[in-house]
């Protein structure tokens, strides 16, 4: 039986994301969050998204630089 994998990324790296869904979808049963992960209304509540993450054996998160925010004002 493969392990139950689900894959998180932001829009821009989505690209990312499905490259390595690609790659692993031989030995892993995959889930992308831009998938099937959220349901048809693409949104879940805070509760409900922990509950079904706990369903998986592996999550993979993959962060760019589209997720950083710079503070300019404490920036010395």
């Amino acid at each position: 039986m493969n392990p139950h994998t689900v894959i998180f990324s932001s829009s821009s790296s989505l690209h990312i994301a499905q490259g390595l869904h690609q790659n692993l979808k031989e030995q892993h049963t995959i889930h992308l969050w831009k998938g099937d992960f959220f349901g048809e209304n693409k949104t879940t509540p805070l509760w409900t998204f922990f509950k079904k993450l706990f369903n998986y054996d592996y999550a993979v998160l993959i962060l760019s630089d589209d997720n950083i925010i710079l503070d300019q004002q404490n920036k010395a």
